[in-house]
């Protein structure tokens, strides 16, 4: 079953994967194909006129055809499906390749393949930037990580998670009614959402600019520059001043009666509604002028909601926000499921796959050489990565924000793009030209351009860093899906070494990936869904994870030669027992019919269980051990008669209750295992022990019953069961000529 689990989390990791990163791979090769290729050249050499200098996605002049260095794969949403098909094909065949090729051919060769392209980017734009800058953000980011490496990792968003408790329905997930339908049954009127965002930015869609607005009509005056500054510190940029000026004089020309220059779009374009009649001075239902009516109106000043009065007022807002971002600032209530829920699911689904493909490369090295080469190693070269590369995306944001004159809203991560980009195009003069030296406000481009595009400012080595960059990409992808692969084919060939499985298996797998990745891709919101599996997969792998560290802490032990471990024992029945059938390869004092009823029993009359595990620990105190097993059998009762009143009746709380009562049988079965461990020197942790009881205390009960009656008998030393496995592992090896590699205890 878990090799089942871990087949599964690893192609649907991989796939996952491919289906995220395959766009950015085919918006790269749109870059490494137009290496060399100049528009404005190709302009000219149609016979057209090229300019920067208008207004517009069009910047050759004069009506003709001519090269504009886009790629046909790029031209239509089918047209890049097929080019991601193609792209994942190749590197599927790239993969089997790869794979068949062996671990120490294929596998190493691409990977010291990937990481000389990226450390060719990387010391290249180090030495061809400011080299001191960047080193001084990877010092910066270092101490960044130190700091809030252990505050961010516990961080749940606890405050900003109980929003939902507000929206209606939504505190059904915890409790039986929300706050809100509380508040209302209560005659408490509470507002759940209004256009005030707290201390985030709220665009103005659509207002009126008054005071400082009419201030700039006309000819200057000294009035025009305080409103010009006022109207620059709300984000309004040079362009949308002059837009500002040029729409108010029109209208003031065709003897418009303004109380303001309106601002924004969605203004009705044919007749005064309610709001343009009180705006504009006019009378509802009576047809607007001309000069209206052909209008475009300026942005709007971009401010917190409080501040609008400052510069006039404002009919319709982008954002309507809760209740909670108005008093408290909190952030999106949704952020944990769909950012750290979802990296934190895709990354478990890695789990499996990457494990074990470390463990299979790290074969003969001691646990301090794994540390450092699988944990300390790639954690530094990530520092560096994101350092240079994010420190590069930084630097030429805020050159473009202030060469653009556009404010962002730093505190709240918000930036205005429409002004100067239109579909992560240039469309203003001074954005084009910014463009063609080579600088963008990445935040208005296409995410999967953004990377290519840091590397245009270097001029002539532009091409050969998008080359490869793009190199890279490709080659981790093909990585990622050979080794994915290769953990597969070895898991599915029950732990056969690399190069005893079948070559047509090892096609198989990478054929898998690859039309699995294709069908995502081809269906509509099939990533999503599989995004949302990986959710549910990380779960049950959460668990597992979290039982490898008392397994892996216990393993060292013995490896180290540890006596309390060495030297104790296990009960002699095993909680996974039932996957065995009760006929566990071990032995089992007990006939599997008595496994079947003793775990009946403890599901339904824990009493039994509980009286004789005490009567076992202290057969003195007989009396004791009854008192104890009637308030085991009470506290189980009571969970289950409230469980029903809350089924039959609907008695709120009535849950509550019935879980309380859970909580203390909890505490009495968790307490006797605890107890037998002691008596009977059982190797475990009081952790251990709160887990059986909290999700197997049926089969717990039984463990404890049957050891009890059988007084220990046939208890096995701990090891006594891996002992026996490695040594038919090391026979199996020795007989194909294959003796594993085992470090010694001092190593380790």
């Amino acid at each position: 079953m878990i090799d089942a689990l871990s087949i599964a989390t690893t192609t649907f990791g991989v796939c996952t994967s491919l289906g995220l990163g395959v766009s950015q791979l085919s918006s790269g090769l749109g870059f490494v194909k137009n290496i060399g290729c100049d528009v404005g050249a190709n302009c000219v050499a149609a016979g057209g006129t090229w300019s920067l200098d208008g207004f517009g996605k069009e910047n050759c002049l004069g009506g003709v055809t001519y090269d504009t260095c886009s790629v046909s794969w790029q031209a239509s949403a089918q047209a890049k499906t097929d080019s991601y098909y193609t792209l994942i094909g190749v590197i599927t065949i790239l993969a089997t390749v790869s794979v068949i090729s062996g671990l120490d051919r294929g596998i190493k060769t691409l990977a010291l393949a990937a990481i000389t392209c990226g450390f060719i980017v990387m010391i290249f734009v180090m030495y061809a930037d400011n080299t001191w800058y960047l080193l001084n953000v990877m010092v910066q980011t270092t101490g960044y990580y130190l700091q809030y490496v252990i505050q961010v990792g516990f961080d749940c968003e606890a405050f900003q998670q109980q929003s939902f408790e507000w929206q209606s329905g939504g505190g059904k997930l915890w409790m039986a009614h929300p706050i809100s339908e509380r508040m209302a049954t209560a005659g408490v009127a509470m507002t759940m959402s209004s256009s005030n965002c707290g201390s985030m930015v709220n665009p103005c869609k659509q207002g009126l600019i008054m005071a400082a607005g009419t201030a700039l009509l006309g000819t200057a005056t000294p009035l025009s520059a305080t409103a010009t500054a006022l109207l620059k510190s709300f984000k309004m940029s040079p362009v949308s001043l002059g837009h500002l000026k040029t729409t108010g004089d029109a209208l003031v020309a065709a003897g418009v009666n303004l109380r303001g220059i309106p601002c924004g779009s969605g203004w009705n374009t044919t007749h005064y509604d309610a709001w343009s009649a009180w705006a504009l001075r006019g009378s509802v239902d009576t047809a607007l002028p001309a000069a209206v009516t052909g209008a475009t109106f300026p942005r709007c000043p971009e401010t917190i909601t409080k501040d609008v009065m400052t510069w006039g007022q404002c009919e319709k807002f982008q954002a309507s926000c809760p209740i909670q971002q108005t008093y408290y600032g909190d952030t999106n209530k949704m952020f944990m499921d769909w950012w750290t829920i979802f990296y934190w699911a895709w990354w478990i689904t890695w789990a499996p796959f990457v494990g074990f493909f470390v463990a299979l490369i790290s074969r003969g090295r001691t646990i301090r050489e794994v540390i450092v080469g699988g944990f300390i190693c790639p954690t530094l070269y990530a520092i560096m990565w994101f350092s240079v590369f994010g420190g590069l995306a930084i630097k030429m944001q805020r050159t473009a924000e202030m060469a653009l004159e556009v404010e962002p809203d730093v505190m709240n991560g918000g930036i205005t793009c429409s002004e100067h980009y239109s579909g992560g195009v240039p469309i203003t003069p001074k954005a084009k030209h910014l463009a063609r030296a080579g600088y963008y406000m990445l935040t208005c481009m296409p995410k999967d351009n953004q990377i290519y595009h840091i590397m245009e400012p270097y001029a002539n080595a532009t091409g050969f860093l998008q080359f490869f960059l793009w190199l890279g990409l490709v080659i981790y992808f093909l990585t990622s899906s050979d080794s994915g692969s290769m953990t597969d084919d070895i898991i599915s060939a029950s732990g056969l070494s690399a190069e005893r499985v079948p070559w047509w298996q090892k096609v198989f797998w990478c054929w898998t990936e690859g039309l699995v990745a294709i069908a995502l891709v081809n269906t509509g919101g099939a990533l999503k869904a599989l995004q949302a599996l990986s959710i549910v997969i990380g779960l049950p792998y959460t668990i597992l994870l979290c039982m490898m560290v008392p397994s892996l802490y216990r393993l060292v032990k013995k490896e180290v030669g540890d006596e309390d471990i060495a030297t104790s024992y296990k009960f002699n029945t095993q909680l996974g027992d039932i996957f065995e059938l009760f006929s566990p390869k071990c032995g089992s004092p007990c006939s599997p019919g008595k496994h079947v009823t003793s775990i009946l029993l403890g599901l339904v009359f824990p009493f039994l269980a509980v009286f004789k595990v005490f009567k076992h620990l202290k057969p003195e105190a007989p009396t004791q051990a009854m008192l104890i097993g009637l308030t085991a059998q009470c506290f189980h009762l009571a969970w289950l008669i409230f469980m029903i009143v809350e089924w039959a009746n609907g008695g709120r709380n009535a849950h509550n209750m019935a879980w309380l009562w859970f909580t203390f049988f909890l505490c009495v079965v968790t307490f006797a295992r605890v107890e037998m461990r002691y008596k009977h020197k059982v190797w475990g942790s009081v952790f251990d022990d709160i887990f059986a009881a909290m999700f197997l205390w049926p089969i717990a009960l039984a463990q404890l019953q049957m050891m009890a009656e059988t007084d220990g008998q046939d208890k096995p030393l701990y090891w006594k069961d891996a002992d026996e496995l490695i040594a038919t592992m090391q026979s199996v090896a020795d007989d194909a000529g294959e003796a594993p590699v085992k470090p010694s205890a001092a190593e380790v």
